[in-house]
């Protein structure tokens, strides 16, 4: 119930203030008449249809989709902390492998969206400020989760309609007002961050109507409590919904602490509703959660004595400011401050611009409160609204200026917007994604220096004020048009349209049952959207499922009478030695997303395809086929049945062979293979684009098992194969590239090669994933006889001193092989299975390992690297 009465109350704030400057505007202009009715209701349905076409990134790991993800779960449990059931049932020792952590913050979460209230803990709590989030659930409290999607393409509606409401303050009785309201909504930068869930909107909200509020109050004559008291309640929530609109607060409390000391304010209301901000900031800090790490500074008494000191200080100022004369500027001197401040403003700008945000945000590295400021993007700005508009706007900010210079409220607001407005967040590798701190000061700075430009050319009586506005108004109209024309992407295109619909369709057959979910990306939106109990597992930094399996196990016992799921994002089939896996039907989702560099957007958007593979989970039972040949490939991103792998990379196999003679042409002889005996068989890798036929010098054919395409195991008597070897087929060509003897211990056969010629073969780039040290794979044991083949990789730097490859099972069989000349290939290595029973076929895993150690580097720079590309169990029994 106090997540219904905290939504209740920002959103009665919201009403009431919207209420508040509605009575202002029609106060100010007088009833509309039936024209400017149409006129209202035309914009209401033009920009509603731009606006109302929300983003549905409802993904984890990025911002919006833990906005969106976390109001639907605050609506759903009433509460804003809560135990995960799934979680709970999990032993504290593996809690931490179901953990998302942030590459920033460090702290676990689940799923990126809510944050754990410590390592061992199934208890969640909000992880960012919850203000937005609950600001947001509104439309899911009503049993309408999808709602949430159309609440920040409401609040940015309602900032251009502040804006109208602010210009109104500053200048009574002029049109530009409407300049402010459709230049802002008309901005793509706007366009395309109002349509998805971004707090700094409504952080913007609640800053402009204040400061809409307290103009209004300030040009009554105060006499209007009201408007303070509003002003200073949606000011002091500011903060609650975006940090960086402290410093605003701070310069507007510092402010009105020096107009109480000269007198000015005879009430001071305003203070009550910031007082009230900061008492819930500090509470929300304190006991809910505190992202920004401020609680040791809030809790400190030294800081609130400074605080209290500092406040006293300005009040002294004021008051020792009544006893100074009175000081009037002469018209001159007005007109030469504010040429010095419109030379320093233009001048602060270009130097911004032109140092670029890379070095200005070096400015803002250090210090705990400071790391979320810095200087912002003027050049990627520039870019997404075009030049012609930044030109005009600062144009018409030097006319802001220059009007206001009889206005000390317009002049104040004037300048304080500017210096806002070169503040912005830290910018990360996507331009699309960082410019929406644009949305807490420049974009509104911007909207109301077009509306000022126009303001200014009104100014006078003279015969050419009229062709001044004209000219200024289609200078205007042209940027924006300009802007919207050349970033058309930004207005027209939606991220992952339909992806809710989707959502919705994949959770339908999971209804009423448990999840364990491979990805944390996807399991967000089926958690906390679609209502489903799941767990994910972070394939991003978990390389080893072991503590995932034996979590889950635990979850399994603890409903035993609810259906078990596992989803997968990975074409790749689950293995398990503890679980079977049934596939139910595959969904598929196609959409699209418009992306962008770190300097620019693009033209258009690109293409985005998902599938989701679902299968029934249930306790392994041995059900395999010990006489089946068995190929697995190491899956590119799933460890599900691996141990330990790195990220997948693409590898030249660099594979070299002889090409064995057709049945026409000469037996391919091999010699005599030293230390060997002659009831010894032995293994022949081959390399063709189909299954080859094979011959000994003896007449009868090889026995050839597959093992990866284009590899071939052909198994033969040594004595067949001394005497020579030669293809049946002719079409398509053979090549021998390895020879193996496979005996009781598999050891490879040097010198097959003697007197032949290696040829280079012209094959694919296999997918691969670099091995960690000790990394290991599942595979099944079969029948008396058969082996377990791997197909690896060596990477030797030249340092490397005796290379050894180890290959072991978990029962104890083990091999080391040396690395010979030709390391740095792909070459299969073969290794017996611990022979079990044909009747109890169980799992094993091969471990791989490296002396010296592997030491896998993004750079290149590791000693030895190992990189593993599929594995098979191809032999059955002796041939």
């Amino acid at each position: 119930m106090f997540v219904i009465f905290l939504v209740l109350c920002m959103w009665i704030v919201v009403m009431v203030a919207t209420g508040r400057l509605l009575q202002h505007v029609w106060r100010s202009g007088g009833a509309p008449g039936l024209r400017g009715c149409l006129l209202g209701l035309l914009v209401a349905l033009l920009f509603g249809a731009a606006y109302f076409r929300p983003h549905e990134d409802l993904f984890g790991g990025q911002d919006q989709g833990a906005y969106l993800n976390a109001a639907v779960t605050f609506a759903r449990t009433k509460a804003l902390k809560h135990v995960d059931p799934l979680l709970a049932a999990v032993a504290e020792e593996d809690r931490a492998a179901f953990h998302f952590r942030s590459s920033r913050s460090g702290l676990p979460t689940l799923m990126h969206a809510l944050r754990l209230e410590r390592d061992t803990s199934a208890r969640q709590v909000p992880w960012f400020q919850p203000g937005f989030s609950l600001l947001l659930a509104l439309p899911a409290l009503f049993g309408c989760p999808t709602g949430c999607l159309y609440v920040t393409p409401l609040l940015a509606m309602l900032v251009g309609f502040s804006l109208f409401a602010l210009s109104l303050a500053l200048w009574p009785a002029r049109r530009a007002h409407v300049i402010a309201l459709l230049a802002f909504l008309a901005m793509p930068l706007v366009v395309w961050h109002g349509r998805n869930a971004r707090a700094e909107i409504a952080a913007s909200y609640f800053l402009v109507s204040g400061v809409a509020c307290l103009a209004h109050w300030i040009r009554a004559g105060r006499e209007r409590k009201w408007d303070a008291v509003l002003a200073g309640v949606c000011l002091g929530l500011a903060p609650l919904f975006h940090i960086m609109t402290a410093p605003v607060l701070a310069l507007i409390v510092a402010a009105l602490i020096v107009r109480i000391g000269l007198g000015c304010l005879r009430r001071d209301y305003p203070l009550y509703g910031v007082l009230l901000g900061a008492s819930l900031f500090g509470a929300q800090s304190l006991w809910i959660t505190d992202p920004y790490k401020l609680s040791p500074l809030i809790s400190n008494p030294y800081v609130i004595a400074c605080a209290s000191l500092l406040a006293a200080v300005l009040w002294s100022v004021g008051r020792g400011c009544r006893r100074l004369p009175s000081l009037s500027l002469t018209g001159f001197q007005r007109t030469a401050l504010g040429a010095a401040l419109v030379v320093f403003g233009v001048i602060l700008v270009v130097g911004i611009h032109r140092l670029g945000c890379s070095d200005g945000r070096s400015l803002f590295e250090s210090g705990r409160f400071l790391r979320v400021l810095g200087l912002v993007d003027l050049p990627g700005f520039v870019h997404l609204v075009r030049l012609p508009l930044a030109v005009v706007a600062l144009f018409g900010w030097c006319c802001w200026v220059f009007c206001g210079r009889d206005d000390a409220l317009s002049s104040g607001i004037a300048v304080s917007a500017l210096l806002f407005s070169l503040v912005g967040g830290v910018v990360s590798a996507s331009l699309g994604y960082s410019s929406r701190y644009m949305m807490l000061y420049l974009a509104p700075f911007v909207a109301m220096s077009l509306a000022a430009a126009i303001m200014a050319c009104r100014a006078g009586s003279d015969a050419f004020a009229v062709w001044r506005i004209r000219g200024v108004a289609t200078l205007v109209l042209f940027s924006i048009l300009w802007a919207v024309r050349v970033q058309w992407p930004m207005v027209a295109e939606r991220d992952y349209p339909d992806y809710t619909c989707f959502v919705q369709r994949v959770a339908r057959p999971l209804q009423g049952g448990i999840v364990l979910c491979e990805s944390s990306r996807v399991a967000t939106a089926l958690k906390h959207v679609a209502g489903i109990d799941v767990l994910a597992i972070d394939t991003g930094s978990c390389r080893d499922y072991a503590r995932i399996e034996t979590g889950w196990q635990s979850v399994m016992a603890a409903f035993p009478d609810r259906p078990v799921f596992f989803v997968s994002p990975f074409d790749s089939a689950p293995v398990s030695e503890v679980f079977d896996f049934k596939a139910c039907e595959p969904f598929r989702y196609e959409g699209s997303r418009l992306r962008s560099s770190a300097t620019k957007m693009r033209d258009e958007s690109s293409p985005v395809e998902k599938q989701l593979f679902v299968y029934r989970m249930f306790p392994a039972s041995p059900r395999l086929d010990s006489t089946a040949p068995f190929v697995r490939d190491i899956p590119q991103v799933s460890s599900m049945g691996v141990r330990r792998f790195h990220d997948c990379r693409p590898t030249s196999p660099n594979q070299k062979g002889v090409r064995l003679p057709s049945e026409t042409g000469e037996w391919l002889r091999l010699g005599d293979f030293q230390g060997t005996e002659g009831s010894d068989r032995v293994g022949l890798v081959f390399v063709s684009d189909s299954e080859p036929r094979v011959e000994g010098a003896d007449g009868g054919e090889l026995s050839v098992l597959p093992l990866q395409s284009p590899w071939w195991l052909a198994v033969g008597p040594q004595t067949a194969v001394e005497a020579g070897i030669r293809s049946l087929q002719s079409k398509s060509p053979v090549f021998l590239v390895d020879c193996w003897l496979l005996s009781s211990r598999p050891r490879p056969l040097v010198g097959w090669d003697r007197n032949h010629e290696l040829k280079a073969l012209a094959l694919d780039a296999v997918s691969s994933r670099w091995m960690a040290q000790g990394a290991a794979i599942l595979l099944p044991e079969r029948s008396p006889g058969t082996m377990f083949a791997l197909l690896i990789k060596l990477s030797l730097a030249e340092e490397a001193v005796d290379p050894q490859l180890r290959l072991a099972t978990r029962s104890g069989v083990s091999s080391t092989f040396a690395a010979d000349s030709r390391a740095g290939q792909l070459r299969w290595f073969f290794l017996n299975s611990e022979n079990c029973a044909a009747s109890t076929p169980h799992w094993d895993w091969v471990r791989m390992a490296m002396h010296p150690p592997a030491r896998v580097s993004g750079t290149g720079a590791a000693r030895v690297g190992v990189l593993a590309s599929a594995c098979a169990l191809p032999l059955t029994a002796p041939p």
